[in-house]
C-alpha cells in the first residue's frame, strides 16, 4: 500500500476532467491537481514556454511527495511528455497515448479511419499523427484544430446552437472524410460530448480522460503502487485564484473541491532557480 498521492497538471482548469475520471476509478487514491491558470492557454506558446512551465510544476509536485505524475493537458503531453519522463525521477504519464492505444480495439472492428482535434499547438505538433502511423499504419489520420471549443465549453454554452453551428464548421470536413474515430484531444472537448453525439452521429468518440485513468490504474496495479484502503483526499493548488475558477471547478469536475490554494506562477519560477 502506498499513501503517496498522484501528482496531476493542466494549464487551467480542464485538466479537472481527468482528475474527475481519476477519482471515480480510483477513490482511495489521494490525488494533487495543479492548475496554472495565470499562464493558461498553453495553447498558442512555443515548445521552449510549455516546457519551462511543465518543469517547474513538476518539481512543485515533487515536494508534495507524488508517487506519479499525470500531465492532464494535450498540448503539454505534446510538447514536454518526452522531456519530463527523462528528466524526473518518479514515472510520468499523458494522455495521448492512452487515446491512441484503444484505437486497437476500434481497429478489430473495421473502424480505422481516425479524426483528432485539438489546440493550435497539439494540431501542429503533428503528435499524434505520427504516434498513430507507428503504432497503427494502416490507419488514415486527419485533424483539426479547433480552438473556439475551449471559450465556449467555459462559457458554459456546450449545449448551445451556436456551438453546434460552430462545430459544423470545423468538422464538416472530417465527415466528408468518413472519419470513424475522433479522438478529443483537448480536457475541455469531453464537455462538448452529448453536443457531438447529436450532431455527429457516426463518429465514435475517444476520450482521453477515461482512457487515461484505467492506464494510471494499469500502471498502479503492475508496480504495486496503489492505496488499497480508505477514501482518497483531492487537493487543488493553482497559480490564480479567481472567483471564475471556482465557477469552472463545477462545470468541469462536477462539484466544489474543498481545499483549493494559490501558488503564485512567479514563487514556481523562484522555487526553480533558489
Amino acid at each position: 500500500m502506498d499513501d503517496r498521492p498522484i501528482g496531476i497538471f493542466d494549464s487551467g482548469v480542464g485538466g479537472l476532467t481527468v482528475l474527475s475520471e481519476i477519482a471515480k476509478r480510483l477513490p482511495h487514491e489521494n490525488l494533487i491537481y495543479f492548475g496554472d491558470t495565470a499562464r493558461a492557454p498553453y495553447g498558442p506558446k512555443s515548445r521552449l514556454t510549455v516546457l519551462g512551465y511543465a518543469r517547474q510544476i513538476s518539481r512543485f509536485l515533487l515536494r508534495q511527495n507524488v508517487k506519479m505524475i499525470v500531465v492532464a493537458c494535450n498540448t503539454a503531453t505534446a510538447l514536454a511528455l518526452d522531456f519530463l519522463q527523462k528528466e524526473l525521477p518518479v514515472p510520468v504519464l499523458g494522455v495521448i497515448d492512452p487515446a491512441i492505444a484503444t484505437l486497437g480495439h476500434f481497429g478489430r472492428q473495421g473502424k480505422q479511419r481516425v479524426g483528432v482535434i485539438g489546440t493550435r499547438s497539439t494540431v501542429r505538433s503533428s503528435v499524434y499523427l505520427y504516434r498513430i502511423r507507428d503504432a497503427f499504419p494502416h490507419y488514415s489520420v486527419f485533424q483539426k484544430a479547433c480552438p473556439l471549443f475551449v471559450s465556449l465549453v467555459e462559457e458554459g454554452w456546450a449545449e448551445k446552437k451556436v456551438t453546434a453551428h460552430i462545430a459544423h464548421e470545423y468538422l464538416d470536413e472530417l465527415v466528408r472524410e468518413d472519419v470513424e474515430l475522433l479522438i478529443l484531444g483537448c480536457t475541455h472537448y469531453p464537455l462538448l460530448k452529448n453536443m457531438l453525439r447529436q450532431e455527429f452521429p457516426g463518429f465514435e468518440l475517444i476520450d482521453g480522460g477515461i482512457e487515461t485513468a484505467k492506464d494510471v490504474e494499469h500502471y498502479l496495479q503492475t508496480n504495486h503502487l496503489q492505496r488499497l484502503q480508505g477514501k482518497g483526499d483531492v487537493k487543488i493548488f493553482i497559480s490564480d485564484l479567481t472567483d471564475y475558477f471556482q465557477t469552472l471547478e463545477k462545470l468541469f469536475f462536477g462539484g466544489e473541491i474543498a481545499g483549493i490554494a494559490e501558488v503564485p506562477w512567479d514563487d514556481l519560477a523562484r522555487d526553480e532557480n533558489s
